[in-house]
């Protein structure tokens, strides 16, 4: 059995008026075919609190993350446009300058044939990046400022880590019984925010860089801000299969929306005439849920946003 033990002690951090120290102190160890973890943290009232489950020690292996190659995608929509474009009758695909930056102009032919020819191309440029990027659990998304990028497809890795979080989903309900999920939220929120950040530069911008499933925050002992919100929103899907979750992406941020009965005061966004409470989970300032820092509150009051929802009925 191999054991180890961290300690961290997160800086004093000011944050929209809240002050925070999150002091977290975790154990793992090996135990056959499992890895057990036990977490000690105290909550935003100081009082100590402590979290012990076991997840599959190989349970990653099936969920790991594969970087997004932009080379290999335009690539495949050159091949697949090439294709398309042989069967056109009159009209020749040119390349225009280097293959890899995906120029192409249309020659011969009617101006009619040539617009026909491509709508025919785009259609099917669309069609393959989408292939393309579902194939290699990615999704690309769209702020209404008009930033967009290819980042991880965050449902995908939740919806495939459930599995590894079947038991302690079980041990979650036994000890939080009842329908309401807040005191649960509660529970979990400064746990989550209590594990180290490791701080990634914009995924818009490059989106080669890693992103962890949730089993790999666990393993490698923290994660950024979307890889934290997957790890929160995997449990909570796990535990709670029927509760209303969104990942909400603002500019260099993500978070966390929920369904669930809000107080004054608390912020939420629409979905689909729904209120969704915001849930920040990225630390280490302990925000309860419903509060959001000023940078992210000043983005969620333009607009400048983006939502997408976790899929219900995939827990126990």
């Amino acid at each position: 059995m191999v054991r180890h033990r961290w300690g961290w002690l997160a800086a004093l951090l000011w944050l929209a008026g809240t002050t925070a120290a999150a002091k977290l102190e975790m154990q793992q160890e090996r135990d056959g075919e499992l890895l057990r973890y036990h977490y000690s943290w105290q909550d935003p009232k100081r009082k100590e609190q402590q979290f012990s489950f076991a997840v599959p020690a190989d349970g990653e292996q099936g969920v790991r993350y594969r970087s997004y190659r932009p080379e290999m995608a335009s690539a495949e929509v050159r091949q697949a446009m090439l294709k398309t474009a042989a069967n056109f009758k009159g009209i020749e695909l040119v390349t225009i300058g280097a293959p890899s930056e995906g120029r192409f102009q249309l020659r011969g032919g009617s101006d009619e044939e040539r617009r026909a020819a491509q709508a025919e191309l785009e259609k099917v440029s669309t069609g393959v990046r989408k292939q393309f990027l579902s194939g290699h659990q990615q999704a690309e998304i769209r702020l209404p400022n008009g930033e967009h990028g290819v980042i991880p497809d965050h449902l995908y890795y939740i919806n495939a880590s459930l599995p590894a979080f079947a038991t302690m989903a079980g041990e979650l309900r036994q000890r939080f019984k009842g329908p309401d999920p807040r005191p649960l939220i509660e529970y979990l929120l400064p746990w989550v925010q209590s594990l180290p950040y490791v701080a990634m530069a914009n995924r818009f911008a490059n989106p080669t860089l890693e992103f962890r499933p949730p089993l790999a925050v666990l393993q490698q002992h923290g994660g950024d801000c979307d890889s934290k919100a997957t790890l929160m929103a995997t449990i909570l899907r796990a535990v709670h299969p029927d509760l209303p979750l969104a990942m909400v992406y603002l500019p260099e941020h993500a978070m966390l929306a929920i369904q669930l009965p809000h107080a004054s005061g608390e912020r939420y966004v629409n979905l689909q005439g729904r209120r969704m409470l915001l849930v920040d989970v990225v630390g280490p300032a302990m925000l309860p849920i419903g509060s959001v820092g000023e940078r992210s509150g000043t983005l969620l009051s333009a607009g400048s946003y983006a939502l997408r929802e976790v899929p219900m009925g995939k827990g126990h």
